[in-house]
């Protein structure tokens, strides 16, 4: 389609310079913001609008020129790095138009691409086809829209719309709903600043200043700044004083209309019909509609029409300049817009960081990282709340507690203390008498006695209900946390008479070398292990909670001090990794160290002062009513003497060594590795990384990289346009000064 070149590129021939740089920011989505060239033809039905448009154009619009627009065609030339010229269309859905989602995704589907101009007449048909407008039909007209991109080389960014024409008649097919429908149509377009409105009359009208077409152009272009009149079929008139009214008109200048009237002489249908059994390419038919023109408007009445006001050539020119002043008028709302676009870029770019190829370059990035995470989490082992990052007084939200690690920690250290005073031990022992007022959980029969030795051994009690210890509650952990120091079971209760024979009996199981009446040292080890074997599960629980938190913190320090592209990267490969093994060997400090006091000799760590002066203390009563009572003989006697003596000293043990190893789970596990914490990402561990590693934790992706490639050449091509945009609004200034 050579003629395509020719024409719409004259068209623009003063602006190249301009278009180009409006060209490129397009691909920026700018476009929006741009008043890009739009050219509207409004006007009568059968007035010569799509005449007009291909004699502006080049493009062939239709294949019946008997037969109206019935939707708009948006005709959008736009510039490709391609030799040769590519025609393609799509369908918009109206979105005024009820449709069911089957005939919605119908017209979504219509697509044309890989054709050539010559083609669009066709392509309108198969449109109007699938859309089903007809003056045969109900819908007559619609506001889907038909879009035609047509690229190519020396093409410049130009839309040119075709609308449906005005309705004047009384006809079925000009009934009130369709005229109503169009004009509205034909206004919304109308009412957008991008338009320039060539407002079309045919010469044949008796009173120009009544036209439709001109109302609306007034309606929406107050200044006459954007509406150009256009007098067609200029040969339809005789001689005589009709016609010398027209050329009066069409010589008025700006008197009439600011921008004045032009005339084109369009080929008629008589003279369309006899050369299509030519079969002539278009760029033919285009020289001969030309040659016409110039011979008609040269001659007779038409020869007073100023050269400036008459032709295609010179209807080009002119349009060439209102486009022009479009686009100069907004030069600097133009320039705004394209700074704010590359320092959008720019900033986008900052946002990437610095190119990350070599193991230097990625030490020297991670490296001020580590430095700001190592101080955070120095604050937060010491307490040292002043950093932002710690949150504000009054702030009890769990994100800033959990950067508030050493509190934190203080306070699951004093639930765990509380926990492991209430809930230490297995059991209890009483005689029935007040002590035993106190638990719910009391044990009246023992069926399996024995059994109390093993670890998950737990007897049915009177109330379930009040099994686990409950009491508990925290001002800054939530529910989750607090969970883990409620789930412990409180000691039963078992009354001596019911376990007294059985104690009794194992005294004399496990005698050996301990005198008449004394502790049995077997027996205190037995039991002082059933004790204490409930810290298992309580400093097991404690440790869970502590690296819970201590992992929350480092999450949160790193989602401060660590950058979104790269902090995956840093959690898997350095962090992470560290941080499981750091946690390993804390849980594993922690149950050596409960572990090494359940193995400790009560009668080796426990002095009989301590035991004799509390011997009897969780038995209520006078010793000497317990000793006499159901006892019928000497060696009873001492056989009791001995079972109270043991369980008083497994006791004790249990008291002294639990009120020593709370206080070396804190010195000897907690604060030993939380204070480890900073190393997991300090400058010194970045420093030890492999090349391996440090690749794969800061080393640039291939969306950084072809990220930062694109924005680099987005803000030169954005810089580029603003160089070219300045210049002209300054050449502008210059011209006009």
């Amino acid at each position: 389609m050579d003629v395509l070149p020719s024409r719409a590129t004259m068209l623009l021939a003063d602006q190249v310079p301009i278009l180009d740089a409006i060209d490129k920011l397009r691909s920026f989505g700018i476009e929006s913001g741009i008043d890009v060239p739009q050219l509207i033809v409004i006007g009568d039905q059968s007035s010569g609008k799509s005449s007009v448009l291909e004699a502006i154009s080049g493009a062939h619009f239709t294949i019946d020129h008997k037969l109206c627009t019935k939707f708009p065609i948006e005709l959008s030339l736009r510039q490709s790095k391609s030799n040769n010229i590519n025609v393609k269309a799509s369908l918009v859905s109206s979105t005024t138009i009820k449709r069911n989602d089957e005939e919605n995704a119908t017209i979504k589907s219509f697509e044309r691409s890989d054709s050539q101009p010559n083609d669009i007449p066709q392509i309108i048909s198969d449109a109007e086809a699938l859309l089903g407008v007809s003056h045969n039909v109900e819908r007559q007209f619609s506001d889907d829209i038909l879009k035609i991109n047509i690229s190519g080389p020396g093409l410049h960014p130009l839309t040119i719309i075709d609308l449906p024409g005005l309705i004047r008649g009384d006809g079925l097919e000009q009934r009130g709903e369709a005229r109503e429908f169009v004009r509205g149509l034909v206004e919304r377009y109308a009412s957008d600043s991008r338009s320039i409105i060539l407002a079309v009359v045919p010469a044949s009208s008796v009173d120009i200043a009544t036209q439709e077409s001109h109302t609306i152009a007034k309606m929406h272009d107050k200044k006459q700044e954007r509406t150009l009149g256009i007098i067609t079929r200029p040969d339809s008139v005789l001689p005589g004083p009709e016609t010398e009214t027209i050329v009066e008109v069409a010589s008025s200048g700006p008197k009439l209309l600011k921008r004045g009237w032009h005339t084109v002489r369009n080929l008629s249908a008589k003279e369309r019909k006899d050369i299509s059994g030519k079969k002539l390419k278009y760029s033919e038919i285009s020289r001969i509609r030309d040659e016409k023109e110039e011979v008609d408007l040269n001659q007779g009445s038409w020869a007073k029409v100023p050269t400036c006001d008459k032709g295609i050539v010179t209807l080009r020119e002119k349009l060439s300049r209102i486009l022009f002043e479009q686009v100069q008028a907004k030069l600097r709302d133009l320039i705004k817009s394209v700074r704010i676009f590359k320092e959008d870029r720019a900033s986008q770019l900052k946002g990437i960081d610095k190119p990350r190829t070599t193991p230097e370059e990625q030490r020297a990035f991670l490296v001020p990282m580590a430095q700001e995470y190592v101080r955070l989490a120095n604050a937060a082992i010491t307490g040292s709340y002043e950093d932002p990052f710690f949150g504000k007084p009054g702030d009890t939200s769990l994100q800033s507690q959990s950067a508030r690690l050493r509190a934190t920690i203080l306070e699951m250290s004093r639930l765990f203390n509380i926990v492991l005073v209430a809930c230490g031990r297995k059991m209890d022992i009483y005689d029935g008498m007040s002590n035993g007022d106190a638990y719910s959980n009391v044990v009246d029969k023992l069926d399996e006695r024995e059994d109390i030795f093993a670890p998950d051994y737990v007897p049915a009690l009177a109330e379930k209900s009040s099994a686990l210890f409950q009491d508990i509650s925290s001002p800054i952990l939530g529910e989750n946390e607090l969970q883990r120091y409620r789930t412990h079971r409180k000691p039963f209760l078992v009354r001596w008479k019911t376990i007294g024979d059985f104690m009794c009996s194992q005294v004399t199981s496990w005698s050996g070398r301990e005198g008449p009446a004394d502790a049995n040292p077997s027996l205190a080890k037995a039991l002082f292990q059933m004790q204490s074997n409930a810290w298992v599960p309580i400093v097991e629980d404690h440790s869970e909670a502590v690296w819970t938190a201590v992992e929350s913190f480092v999450t949160a320090a790193c989602r401060t001090t660590i950058p979104d592209s790269v902090r995956p990267g840093v959690a898997d490969h350095i962090i992470g990794p560290s941080l499981r093994v750091l946690g390993e060997k804390f849980k594993s400090k922690c149950k050596e160290i409960v572990e090494g006091f359940r193995q400790v000799d009560p009668t080796q760590f426990v002095h009989f002062e301590s035991v004799s002066e509390t011997i009897y203390d969780e038995l209520p009563g006078s010793p000497d009513d317990l000793l006499t009572k159901n006892v019928n003989n000497k060696l009873n006697q001492m056989r009791l003497t001995s079972a109270m003596k043991s369980w008083h000293l497994a006791n004790a043990c249990r008291r002294d060594t639990r009120d020593a190893m709370a206080p070396s789970i804190q010195a000897l596990a907690i604060e030993l590795y939380i204070r480890q914490v900073p190393s997991l990402f300090s400058p010194d561990t970045i420093m030890k990384l492999t090349t391996e590693i440090l690749a794969m934790a800061a080393g640039d992706s291939n969306d950084d990289i072809e990220r930062r490639k694109s924005l680099a050449k987005d803000i030169a091509d954005l810089g580029e346009a603003e160089t070219t945009l300045t210049r002209l609004l300054l050449a502008r200034r210059f011209h006009t000064s």
